[in-house]
């Protein structure tokens, strides 16, 4: 096909060519008076020059031809797993020109092939294993690029920042996550500013998150990097520490003060009075062990929440330890007619638990609800097996608890009403002993409490098998 289309447009070129050049010469012959027959002969002479041009055209059209067919029967014989020395229309030299040539092109070809699929594969291995440690990371990250246009979030920034789209990329992040000090500060790292950190509210999810933006590599910059942080918790401890701390120098310098405003009146010459001293010391005496019982709760508080205090767990009877902490509450309660009561079951029950530690929990429930109760009241003790679990209920008709408190009611130093636990003492951290001895015995400890209509507390310990 291509060398005859080749010949036909090379024979109408030369045809065009002689044409041209026997009229040229005809005329030339005219001018010059030679007559009909020199141009006769001109026209000859023309028609047998593009003769012999057309046939030394097509032997070159076939030779090549010829040669391309070869070329094309020994690639393919070679494509099927042949060799070129089978092409019957190539010359043995060329074939082994081309098949040498062939061979290098494939090695060569083959070689940048497996160069790029290794390639290829580790970075395929590498973005896998990139995605796989940032979706596991428990802060947030999130990249975009210097349109503001999200490249990456993970799993935790789409939780923390509630990106509702199922895949954010590609959309602005002041489309997903409005927040103008965001915006500020991708646009003046963009600028060539230095990496910020910063603190930020989310008030739907009611946390603080800590965020650290910085610019990608390149020059001009690629775009930002922001890595979010809750600090949420972190917070929290911080206040329950300012908290914990304010409420230890108040607790602390309550009986202090009354200590050594007794001490000052007894130097001013109240020793020299009978009918005050007396009276003063036995105020300083009181104050002071105030001052000893808050100063014990708040090291066995330490030792149980560092984990320092070790506990002998062991099967432990419920009726004997119920029985001491009726024995050491009842002068108390007689003093306020109040009556203690007991409800044991018919079978005695066991649970695992340290002695010493079950008996500081029923002791500071029972303690509180005769502190708390009115005169004449009852509060009753009564345990029994629930649900695979030993159940200790502590019950009185005291005034009971409002329901704003009960959340927050085994805080350390938190009081429902603090001018009345005041006057009725303790140190505001009985509550929160019971909580930690109970959590450390593998239980649990709950309330129920309407106002006016009293307290219960319920202690739940894993029964001894």
């Amino acid at each position: 096909m291509f060398s005859s289309r080749f010949f036909w447009t090379a024979a109408v070129g030369y045809l065009a060519l002689a044409a041209v050049a026997a009229f040229c010469f005809e005329r030339l012959a005219g001018a010059s008076g030679d007559g009909q027959g020199t141009g006769t002969l001109i026209w000859e002479a023309t028609l047998t020059v593009a003769g012999l041009g057309l046939l030394l055209t097509w032997g070159v059209l076939h030779r090549a031809a010829v040669r391309l067919a070869g070329i094309s029967e020994s690639v393919a014989a070679r494509e099927s797993g042949g060799s070129l020395w089978a092409a019957p229309t190539l010359h043995r030299g060329s074939a082994r020109t081309l098949e040498s040539a062939i061979d290098s092109m494939n090695r060569q070809l083959e070689t940048r092939i497996e160069e790029l699929q290794y390639k290829s594969r580790q970075l395929q291995e590498s973005t896998e294993r990139l995605e796989t440690v940032l979706g596991s990371m428990v802060e947030g990250v999130v990249a975009v690029d210097d349109s503001e246009r999200i490249l990456f979030a993970n799993r935790a920034a789409r939780n923390l920042l509630e990106m509702q789209t199922t895949n954010p990329v590609g959309r602005p992040i002041w489309e997903i996550f409005r927040n103008a000090r965001i915006d500020e500060v991708i646009r003046a790292v963009l600028a060539g500013g230095e990496a910020t950190s910063m603190e930020i509210d989310l008030p739907r999810k009611h946390a603080v998150v800590a965020v650290l933006a910085s610019r990608l590599p390149g020059n001009p910059t690629s775009g930002v990097v922001l890595v979010f942080h809750n600090i949420t918790e972190l917070r929290r401890l911080e206040n329950i520490r300012r908290e914990f701390v304010s409420n230890v120098s108040h607790e602390l310098k309550t009986p202090l003060t009354a200590i050594q405003a007794y001490a000052e009146t007894l130097l001013d010459g109240a020793l020299d009075e009978p009918e005050n001293r007396t009276r003063f010391v036995e105020r300083i005496n009181e104050q002071a062990g105030r001052l000893e019982a808050l100063i014990q709760d708040l090291l066995r508080l330490a030792q149980i929440e560092s984990g320092e205090n070790v506990f002998d767990v062991r099967a432990v009877e419920i009726s004997p330890v119920v029985r001491v902490c009726i024995d050491e509450h009842l002068a108390v309660a007689e003093s306020k007619s109040q009556r203690l009561v007991t409800q044991a079951p018919v079978a005695e029950i066991n649970v695992l638990a340290d002695e010493e530690g079950l008996h500081t929990i029923l002791s500071n429930l029972v303690d509180n609800a005769v502190k708390y109760t009115q005169d004449g009241g009852t509060i009753s003790v009564r345990w029994r097996i629930d649900e695979g679990m030993a159940r200790i209920d502590v019950q009185d008709n005291g005034p009971g608890i409002p329901h704003e408190h009960q959340s927050r009611i085994f805080e350390r130093f938190y009081r429902v009403d603090r001018a009345r636990s005041r006057d009725v003492g303790g140190t505001g951290l009985g509550l929160s002993i019971v909580k930690h001895l109970v959590q450390e015995f593998d239980g649990s400890i709950g309330l129920t409490s309407e106002p006016g209509g009293g307290t219960t507390f319920t202690v739940r310990l894993p029964l001894s098998a």
